[in-house]
């Protein structure tokens, strides 16, 4: 079963970057989606609500990973989402990370419209979704680099070096997962990734910022 015990090693964390220019920021504005449900019309959390309004709160995680197991493949992250939605009634929001890495942990292929769905309810909680997201499922790290960022575009930066670091592997993966969420970065992300010649994404989007400082200060 997992628990906040069991799960607390990989939330307890601390992270820091420098902050972004104002040109880094003014990049996101061009083909970003607007936020919505990652499925389209409001689903109908009838179920998970009923299956989690006597669970006691710490079985949150456990009892939610459960729920979206249970389902058949294609309907896990219709499950997944209207769980989260009912915990987000339910609960306060400081259990939702300890959920999100339950249900991705029991069931790596929901992990993209887990972090979607949690976002879209807390954005200002992403970086914790993207961690505990990554810790449960680090081979699905670009789809969840894809979900956060779309989610919450301004922290794209934290949430890219977060999977770097807890998905080594996956640097491609996770590269164009931010690409295809923010395709206003497309060209300068390509571009840093030639000059470097790597695809680690701590190496990559240092790069990227100094090329966006530099036009930056070239049209002054």
């Amino acid at each position: 079963m997992v628990s906040f015990v069991s799960s607390a090693a990989c939330l307890n964390w601390k992270f820091q970057i420098p902050a972004l220019s104002a040109a880094a920021l003014a990049l996101l504005a061009v083909g970003t989606a607007e936020r919505g449900s990652p499925y389209g019309a409001e689903t109908n959390a009838a179920t998970p609500f009923l299956a989690l309004k006597d669970v006691n709160v710490p079985e949150y995680p456990a009892v939610a990973a459960k729920l979206v197991q249970a389902a058949a493949p294609a309907d896990r992250a219709r499950i997944a989402h209207d769980a989260l939605q009912a915990i987000s009634m339910l609960a306060r929001p400081g259990v939702m990370p300890y959920v999100v890495n339950a249900v991705c942990r029991a069931n790596p292929g929901t992990a993209g419209a887990v972090v979607a769905t949690a976002t879209q309810l807390y954005p200002q909680n992403v970086l914790f979704f993207t961690r505990a997201a990554t810790c449960a499922a680090p081979e699905q790290a670009g789809e969840i680099v894809y979900a956060a960022c779309k989610g919450a575009p301004a922290d794209f930066v934290d949430i890219t070096l977060i999977a770097g670091q807890l998905a080594p592997s996956s640097d491609d993966e996770i590269l164009k997962g931010l690409a295809g969420a923010l395709p206003g970065l497309k060209d300068v992300l390509a571009k840093a990734q030639e000059q470097t010649a790597t695809n680690a994404p701590g190496i990559v989007l240092a790069r990227m910022l100094e090329l966006v400082k530099l036009a930056q200060t070239s049209d002054h």
